[in-house]
């Protein structure tokens, strides 16, 4: 009977811990959840421009064909791997071997006129050297021997043209490499006479390719010949491909009214994923860091509202008050902002206090939170491992490179962080100097409000920090956190 009764109240007492864990636990979300939160980890960031292009085989041959007919035979199709002088297609040669032969009979007989043309002329020549034959008779024989000269000289050249347009009917690959395009089918008859038409067009290497990218001129300054680049491809969007800048065009391109240049980037193609004419994201890379401190740039943009702040500095001074006596000068809050803006009495000493000026609020909110515009930045006691100094510039103004991270303490109170800010891309920003940030913490980057209880959200923030949402700030937490 009293075991039993010892095991009742083991129960009892399990469930009471549960209950009041799960309470604590609704308690503790509902007190956070109108709070959207980021998480402060390592990784690596990198400044880029992005632009894009097109595709190309870093070297390609268009073959055609210098003369007119009818293709007879095509040897070759699509993605075929040819050979430097491999037959690639072949005219028809019935007309090409008739010309062949009509030139080979003109050639016979303007060499037999030349013979006989050039024997009467040698003798005529001995006889008008001898004086038993006039001038005139003697020309008649010399021009006579040079016109049948001249014609068997035409009549060579163009059986020779004859054998080149017999040689032209057979198309051969003028490089190695794979058929990318193919313009003929056997049987199409093509025509010369005033362009050459493109038959086959010839990728010499398609394990090598090139980005030909477009940047317009606001970022042409930050690429340059070397420099690395990232890109993707839509047939393989979770794919990052590398490649560096080869070549930067001069020569200038309009594209709906604002200057373009070209920009050439030589890239690997070892699998064959790449192929001419895919289109291309190209992430030129300005700046990268590699395993830095980061968070997302929302919660460095955070501005809590204003009686939450004040609920804060309320806070904050409740605590310097109960600091000892020789740490109250260093940790005072700061004056009002109308004390600020008055000039200093040249003849008094100014105290030794750190004043930083925070940036100022989003664009059509300035000047309407006082709190906003000056924050305070204390120096931190000896012995903390990351120091904010006092950032250059002079006059205590905060530099645009310095902001604030907010997040709720270990006792469920808003806490503030002043840190210094370095590299950012698209999403995070680099945390370069800071006091109590560590991967992994949660801090606050915006307000969640759904829309079935937005009222809700507001109230509970109202009710726990005080007022509704508007532009502040507040001084850093007192040494050794709040």
């Amino acid at each position: 009977m009293k075991r039993k009764r010892i095991l009742t109240i083991i129960i009892l007492v399990i469930l009471v811990i549960a209950v009041t864990g799960y309470v604590i636990n609704i308690l503790r979300q509902d007190r956070n959840s109108f709070f959207q939160f980021s998480t402060v980890e390592r990784g690596d960031i990198k400044n880029t421009i992005t632009s894009t292009g097109i595709l190309h085989p870093r070297s390609k041959v268009e073959v055609g064909t210098q003369i007119s007919g009818t293709f007879a035979n095509v040897f070759v199709d699509y993605n075929d791997v040819v050979k430097k002088g491999q037959l690639l297609a072949e005219l028809d040669k019935k007309i090409l071997l008739a010309a062949l032969d009509e030139a080979k009979a003109v050639v016979m007989h303007t060499k037999e006129k030349f013979k006989f043309s050039k024997n009467e002329y040698l003798k005529k020549k001995e006889l008008y050297k001898s004086n038993y034959l006039s001038e005139i008779e003697f020309f008649k024989f010399q021009s006579t021997y040079y016109i049948d000269s001249s014609a068997y000289l035409s009549a060579k050249a163009n059986l020779d043209k004859a054998y080149t347009n017999l040689d032209y009917a057979s198309i051969v690959s003028p490089i190695s490499g794979t058929v990318i395009e193919k313009n003929v089918e056997a049987g199409q008859t093509v025509a010369a006479n005033f362009a050459t038409p493109t038959v086959f067009v010839i990728a010499e290497d398609l394990s090598k390719m090139e980005i030909h990218a477009t940047v317009d001129e606001s970022d042409i300054s930050y690429v340059f010949e070397g420099q690395e680049v990232e890109f993707s491809v839509l047939a393989y969007p979770d794919s990052i491909f590398t490649g560096v800048i080869n070549q930067i065009r001069m020569h200038p391109r309009m594209i709906q009214n604002v200057v373009n240049y070209i920009v050439v980037i030589n890239t690997d193609n070892n699998y064959g994923l790449l192929l001419p004419g895919m289109t291309a994201t190209v992430d030129f890379i300005i700046e990268q860091k590699k395993d830095v401190l980061m968070v997302a740039k929302s919660a460095v943009n955070f501005r809590p509202p204003k009686n939450m702040v004040d609920k804060f500095h309320k806070n904050m001074r409740k605590k310097i008050e109960a600091l000892p006596d020789s740490l109250k000068p260093q940790m005072q809050p700061p004056p009002p902002p109308e004390d600020i803006k008055q000039q200093p009495d040249p003849g008094k000493q100014q105290p030794q206090t750190q004043h930083l000026q925070s940036p100022p609020g989003p664009p059509g909110e300035t000047g309407k939170h006082p709190d906003a515009q000056t924050k305070h930045l204390q120096r931190p006691p000896e012995g903390m491992e990351h120091k904010i100094q006092q950032p250059p510039g002079g006059e205590g103004e905060l530099p645009e490179n310095f902001g604030q991270i907010w997040y709720i303490n270990e006792t469920g109170e808003l806490a503030m962080e002043p840190v210094e800010t370095g590299t950012s891309d698209d999403n995070n920003i680099e945390i370069v100097r800071y006091r109590h940030l560590r991967p992994g913490m949660q801090v606050i980057s915006g307000i969640v409000e759904t829309r079935k209880k937005e009222k809700t959200a507001i109230n509970n923030a109202n009710q726990m920090f005080g007022g509704a949402p508007q532009g502040g700030g507040g001084p850093p937490p007192p040494p050794g956190g709040p």
